[in-house]
């Protein structure tokens, strides 16, 4: 099965090589708009909904990000507009999808960070460790917006020391997932590194200054 994920979107929507699965990692939101309810509301109903369906994919699996205020304070109401979509939102939650051969992945995914500032989904290492607890044993693939710390979580152009969660690093260990795909910091390694059993990668299609400059990766599993 062919997968792509793709993260901090800001706005861009790309196009996408034909999959049988999309992630997409957190912060959809253009930047002009995340904290304008009604403009964020149209955008998403006008622009980014419309752009999901016409990509040639079974399945997009969406998490939230630290820029998408909408999806945190208007939830419900983003529910709504993606009822007959092929768009599955997870906020903290696990979903599965079953290919055409019959073979099932877990698929947990949770927009929550590591607090530095006050921005939507950020939560303290406390409340962290309860909602990444959540995390099963036996799930195939978790996708994030943060990223666990001390693997790539380092952001390559700003010259920065490790800026991972440490929740996440911990449940990443006990869970065991296959993959790990995150986002949130833009310039971090994007080719596979390895947590114990996990492969993890870095999504995002944004460099620091918010320009696309990375392609989506693409996987085969």
């Amino acid at each position: 099965m062919l997968i792509g994920a793709i993260s901090d979107l800001h706005g861009n929507l790309i196009d996408i090589y034909p999959c049988e699965v999309l992630f997409i990692c957190g912060d959809i939101s253009p930047l002009r708009l995340q904290f304008n309810m009604e403009e964020m509301e149209y955008w998403i109903t006008n622009e980014f909904l419309p752009w999901c369906e016409k990509l040639s994919c079974e399945r997009i699996f969406l998490i939230a990000g630290n820029h998408d205020a909408f999806l945190e304070r208007k939830k419900e109401k983003f529910k709504s507009l993606l009822l007959g979509s092929k768009v599955v939102y997870l906020e903290n939650e696990l979903s599965e999808y079953i290919t055409d051969n019959g073979d099932c992945y877990k698929i947990f995914g949770t927009p929550y960070c590591h607090i530095f500032g006050n921005w939507p989904f950020m939560r303290t290492d406390e409340v962290l460790k309860n909602k990444f607890f959540d995390i099963p044993e036996d799930c195939d693939i978790v996708f994030s917006h943060d990223c666990p710390f001390g693997t790539g979580d380092v952001c390559l152009e700003l010259n920065e020391k490790h800026r991972g969660s440490i929740p996440l690093r911990d449940a990443i260990i006990r869970s065991k997932p296959r993959y790990l795909f995150t986002g949130h910091l833009h310039s971090a390694n994007h080719n596979c590194e390895i947590l114990e059993d996990t492969e993890v990668y870095n999504t995002s299609i944004v460099n620091e200054r918010y320009e696309v400059s990375y392609e989506p990766l693409y996987l085969n599993i």
